[in-house]
């Protein structure tokens, strides 16, 4: 089955949907692993309409996670679960062929997108701040530091890399912000799933369906 993710190929091509296009297991190879060619496209609608795919990654898969009976759909499943892999976290789609289908198939695309704003890149102050799950962490502990720092009535200063890779230094005070300005990110990206879920749920007709879709910034 298809892969719904969203990933920035090399070429800067922001793609959307992925396939598994070719896996080639060498049996008498010493390495357990099977090279997997995974085409990306920018949407579903330019594979489905025959288009090239803009980019070809060939990751490795281990091949214990293969069947021979089904090596495309064992391998997507692979990418989708393996730590490390640019699909991790990704959802498997198939075709839809009704109603429910198409739901499930509209709610993977809203959980992606949900995702990607969750941890995508935090303005707070005129800056922006990593929020991948790495990051999230990060900003997470120095919350706690600071806390800490501040009940002790201790002078607290911590110097954070921001995403442009320039320096500002934090105080306690700025690095509690920081941590709110993260949690309001995070918790408004899950409001704004769980309303769109809610009209998934509701909608009676495919068109429906089709038109729930994630808000636009103004």
């Amino acid at each position: 089955m298809p892969i719904i993710h969203t990933l920035a190929a090399p070429n800067g091509a922001p793609c959307t949907y992925f396939a598994a296009l070719r896996v080639d297991v060498d049996l008498k190879a010493q390495d357990a692993t099977a090279k997997v060619q995974v085409g990306g496209w920018i949407t579903e609608d330019a594979s489905l309409e025959g288009q090239l795919a803009v980019f070809n990654w060939f990751p490795l898969v281990p091949r214990s996670a293969l069947s021979m009976q089904d090596l495309v759909a064992t391998a997507e499943t692979a990418l989708v679960q393996l730590e490390g892999s640019p699909w991790l976290g990704g959802s498997l789609v198939s075709a839809p062929s009704d109603l429910a289908g198409v739901k499930a198939r509209r709610w993977a695309m809203i959980k992606q997108q949900r995702n990607d704003h969750e941890f995508g890149l935090l303005s707070w102050d005129g800056c922006a701040f990593d929020a991948d799950q790495r990051s999230q962490a990060r900003i997470q502990g120095a919350v706690q530091l600071a806390s800490l720092a501040a009940a002790a009535g201790e002078q607290f200063t911590m110097p954070w890399t921001l995403a442009d890779n320039s320096v500002r230094t934090l105080d306690a005070a700025e690095v509690v912000s920081l941590g709110q300005a993260l949690a309001q990110q995070v918790s408004g990206a899950h409001e704004i799933a769980r309303g769109l879920r809610l009209q998934i749920d509701a909608a009676e007709t495919l068109e429906q369906v089709e038109a729930v879709a994630w808000p636009t910034p103004a």
